[in-house]
């Protein structure tokens, strides 16, 4: 068993949550445009990817015109208003990073920049802006699982940016915040579905703050599970809820640590009162901010009890050892054979090992 892999036999999930601060006006907007808020790639879009002057540099305006929003100039607003700060953010990391001779960056160097930035910022990992065993230069930006919710021409804009040269540190630094803001929608559906489902108005405070926190709960709980909101009913929800510990092992540890971070908050603002779905929202938002280096203490934590069982300093853990340690109550290493032989985690040259 190769130690090296640890992150992939520890089930170290990746729960993609971000949104800034300063976003939750979107959030009030996303709630007002209830049942189907946000981005919809089924529909024609304002711009077209040939309509866009490609000699010029990409602008903001443009990304969101691609989006094909409902209301576009609010969320230009509200995406206008993070510049500095992203921009700020990612200096550091383009900053070493080599361009062209025109100043440029290039699919694999973007993929790079932002896959940094997330990390560094919330510790969290995209699907698909991360090369996940492959090299660096096979990326795209345009490929990553986010943007999958976008049109297509969106795609195709940034895609013929990088065949004409790359992007610019500013455009770099457009579509960072475009990534934010599009998880915030989806987050802002996904709890809005969530009341749907259950029957709660989306509009009226008529929920305790103690089931608000068993709502944001079962939320993280379908994250975890990949459950899609869109097909779910309520008995399939409340499944999932119900088996998430039998399926994610610390949920006690991120169920506690949720309760700890946002009840505080709301005992302080909200006694005696009872929430709406925007007021989860935003108790949500200030979870959002310590989740991710949470959950990277706990894949540390993991990882140090692999190397602690690592055989002489080899980079290996031999299978023994490793159930060994399933069995003195480290749960985690229980997977069999074959899942850890399909992960590709087994090192089976040898036979006698």
């Amino acid at each position: 068993l190769r130690s090296g892999t640890a992150g992939s036999i520890i089930r170290c999930w990746s729960i993609i949550m971000v949104y800034p601060s300063s976003s939750i006006l979107l959030a009030v907007w996303l709630v007002a445009s209830c049942p189907c808020p946000g981005v919809t790639a089924d529909s024609s879009p304002t711009l077209t990817a040939t309509e866009i002057d490609q000699e010029q540099p990409l602008s903001l305006e443009a990304l969101v015109g691609l989006m094909n929003i409902s209301d576009g100039g609010q969320y230009l607003a509200i995406a206008s208003s993070e510049i500095a700060k992203v921009a700020s953010q990612l200096q550091p990391i383009l900053a070493v990073i080599p361009t062209s001779s025109a100043g440029k960056y290039d699919a694999p160097a973007v993929c790079y920049a932002l896959h940094r930035h997330f990390v560094r910022r919330y510790g969290w990992h995209f699907q698909g802006l991360h090369p996940q065993g492959r090299a660096w230069d096979s990326l795209s930006p345009s490929e990553a699982f986010i943007f999958q919710r976008v049109p297509q021409p969106f795609r195709m804009l940034i895609d013929k940016r990088f065949a004409t040269g790359g992007l610019l540190a500013v455009e770099v630094t457009f579509l960072a915040i475009v990534m934010e803001l599009l998880l915030h929608s989806e987050a802002a559906e996904g709890f809005g579905r969530l009341f749907n489902i259950f029957g709660l108005p989306s509009n009226e405070s008529i929920i305790t703050r103690r089931a608000a926190l068993t709502v944001i709960d079962v939320y993280l709980a379908t994250l975890i599970s990949g459950l899609d909101l869109k097909k779910a009913n309520a008995s399939e929800v409340e499944r999932v809820h119900g088996d998430i510990e039998h399926v994610f092992p610390v949920w006690k540890d991120l169920q506690t640590f949720n309760h700890d971070t946002v009840s505080p908050q709301w005992q302080a603002s909200l006694r005696g009162k009872k929430v709406a779905l925007l007021e989860v929202l935003r108790q949500f938002e200030q979870l959002h901010h310590a989740l991710g280096p949470w959950q990277n203490r706990m894949c540390s934590k993991l990882k140090t009890e692999l190397l602690s069982i690592e055989d002489q300093g080899r980079g290996y853990v031999s299978l023994s050892a490793f159930y060994k340690a399933s069995l003195n109550g480290t749960y985690q290493f229980g997977e069999n054979v074959a899942y850890l032989r399909q992960l590709g985690a087994l090192d089976e040259s040898s036979p006698g090992n």
